[in-house]
Parts: structure tokens; C-alpha cells; sequence
């Protein structure tokens, strides 16, 4: 189980590894953001708890209700192939290609 404030990015290393997320995001990005992994069932999002909040409660919960860790690693199942540093080559090569090719040389001799 991780407890965390709802990045992206470590949102989604949890998830490309199967941890389920007790997520308490701060900021209205983060909030759109864990939405999207509670519908996976693979969070318990709690948003501006109240002072008395039973956080003890809800990671038992968290760790003893199997539907969480489950639900995200049928997600790091679906995704097992997925690998960050190739994507982000793919990426950077079809962008490459989009740009326009540079006909000339340029003059690197300094300007007097």
C-alpha cells in the first residue's frame, strides 16, 4: 500500500507495479488525476479529511480488503509490457520526424 498526495508519476509507477493507493490529493490536477485510479478500484481517494478521520481504519481496510491490490495488479498485468524509457524513444523519434530536415551548414567559424 502507498499513501501519497496523488502525482503522476508515482501514481503511475504504483500502478505499473500493482500497489494499491490511499490517495489525498492537495491540488485540482490531482484530484482529476485520482479519479481516474479510484474507477480502477485500485485507490480509496480521501479529500480534505476532518480532524477526527480514522486514517488507522482506512489503511486496515486498505490492507485487508483484497479488492484494492487486486484491482491494481489486474492493471499492472494488462500493462506488463509497458516500458517508460522505450516509449519516451518512440516518442522523441516520431517527433524528429515531424521536423522539418536542415538543408544548409551552418557557419561555425566566429564572427570578427
Amino acid at each position: 500500500l502507498a499513501v501519497l498526495y496523488g502525482g503522476h508519476g508515482t501514481m503511475s509507477v504504483c500502478l505499473l507495479a500493482g500497489i494499491p493507493m490511499l490517495l489525498l490529493p492537495q491540488y485540482k490536477e490531482q484530484r482529476m488525476a485520482v479519479q481516474r485510479v479510484l474507477e480502477l478500484g485500485a485507490a480509496l481517494v480521501i479529500d480534505r479529511p476532518a480532524p477526527s478521520f480514522d486514517f488507522a481504519a482506512i489503511v486496515r481496510e486498505m490492507l485487508t480488503n483484497p479488492q484494492y491490490r487486486e484491482a491494481a495488479q489486474a492493471f499492472a498485468q494488462k500493462y506488463a509490457g509497458f516500458r517508460p524509457e522505450r516509449e519516451a524513444a518512440t516518442m522523441a523519434a516520431e517527433i524528429a520526424s515531424l521536423l522539418p530536415a536542415i538543408t544548409q551548414s551552418v557557419d561555425t567559424k566566429p564572427a570578427n
